[in-house]
């Protein structure tokens, strides 16, 4: 969050007014679908004359205290306890950074303790167990800054170390399945800002503040049984060119970013929307949708087999998607009679078989 103060300076001596936001004034903002900005007028009476909020300091310091890095300054409000979470291992850790082993601590977030920390061995990592790291990670999702208590005086400021961002859950989880879909086919950055700041405010209308939030109108249109199918399609093509653009670019985190992560235009994140109370597809579409995964990891795991094997983990968590959404075929075959099976067995061998580019040989 960034804004801008400007003050104005009335006739009136004893009184001032003060502008304080942002006026958004770039061709983005000015536009449909566009993002809004505020602020606020606040109008003040002090006690005393307006001056200049910075003046020069003209104290001179008496000594300069001098702080070892074995005892933080307890002014600074630092703590000696460093904490870690992996978000793709589900793991928290703690180092205590000292010669000797640390107190009983107390770590907490925004006022609210969230674990106590018995004594700590001194510089090694400690894993903090299963129930305490679910509870670090609910905290994770609002603030990576804590409260640690119990190690001097005044509670000490705790920046969380955050390992595996790929894997950490995005504030935008209402995206359904087709504006994954949508947001995959979308070409420049430009058109993908303007997508997110279109659904943004539908989280945020329910959250805290929601009063102060303006939603920025949809525009959608009519839409065929071609145009649905062809946009499935258009968006994995556009997906996989992005995903084989990193993978010969050497940039493994963003691979990791699109096919294993949580983020919401990830490919986990489509498969586990599929089937919630926020896909408004039917059993066709996400049949379509799960063959279209298949094929893309299916291609990958063919050209790149050393990348796709050093993420063995996250393709057996990815299988395991796959697996329950086997439902779905079920469904499909319980609801068409004949030899309904026999042609979803055909269709999905020649579906998963891509074919080869046809050269034409120049006239």
């Amino acid at each position: 969050m960034h804004a801008k103060v400007y003050r104005f300076f009335t006739q009136n001596p004893k009184r001032e007014v003060c502008f304080i936001g942002s006026a958004n004034l770039t061709t983005a903002a000015h536009q449909p679908g566009g993002n809004v900005e505020t602020g606020f007028l606040v109008d003040l009476v002090p006690a005393r004359r307006p001056d200049f909020w910075m003046t020069v300091d003209g104290r001179i310091p008496t000594e300069f205290q001098v702080h070892t890095e074995e005892e933080p300054s307890a002014a600074s409000g630092g703590t000696r306890l460093n904490l870690r979470y992996h978000w793709d291992r589900k793991l928290a850790e703690g180092y205590w950074d000292a010669p000797s082993e640390s107190p009983p601590l107390v770590v907490s977030a925004r006022g609210i303790e969230i674990i106590q920390v018995a004594i700590l061995a001194p510089r090694s990592w400690t894993d903090f167990g299963d129930e305490a790291a679910s509870k670090i990670s609910s905290h994770l999702t609002e603030t990576s800054l804590f409260e640690v208590r119990g190690e001097t005086a005044e509670p000490g400021m705790l920046l969380v170390q955050e390992e595996g961002m790929a894997h950490k859950p995005s504030i935008l989880t209402s995206l359904s399945v087709a504006d994954i879909l949508r947001y995959w086919a979308l070409l420049t950055v430009e058109q993908r800002a303007a997508f997110l700041e279109a659904r943004a405010p539908e989280v945020l209308l329910h959250g805290a503040g929601a009063d102060l939030v303006t939603q920025a109108r949809i525009l959608t249109g009519s839409e065929t049984l071609f145009d649905r199918f062809a946009g499935v399609f258009h968006a994995f093509g556009c997906l996989e060119r992005d995903i084989r653009a990193a993978l010969d670019a050497g940039r493994d985190k963003d691979v990791e970013y699109r096919l294993f992560g949580k983020k919401y235009d990830s490919l986990g994140s489509l498969l586990d929307r599929m089937g919630t109370s926020g896909d408004d597809s039917n059993d066709v579409d996400r049949y379509v949708i799960v063959l279209c995964a298949r094929q893309l990891c299916q291609e990958l795991k063919r050209d790149y087999s050393d990348s796709w094997a050093s993420h063995a983990s996250e393709v057996k968590q990815l299988d395991d998607r796959f697996g329950a959404l086997s439902d779905i075929r079920a469904r499909l075959l319980a609801s068409n009679d004949g030899d309904f099976g026999q042609f979803l067995s055909w269709f999905d061998h020649w579906f998963l078989k891509r074919a080869a580019p046809v050269e034409v040989e120049p006239a």
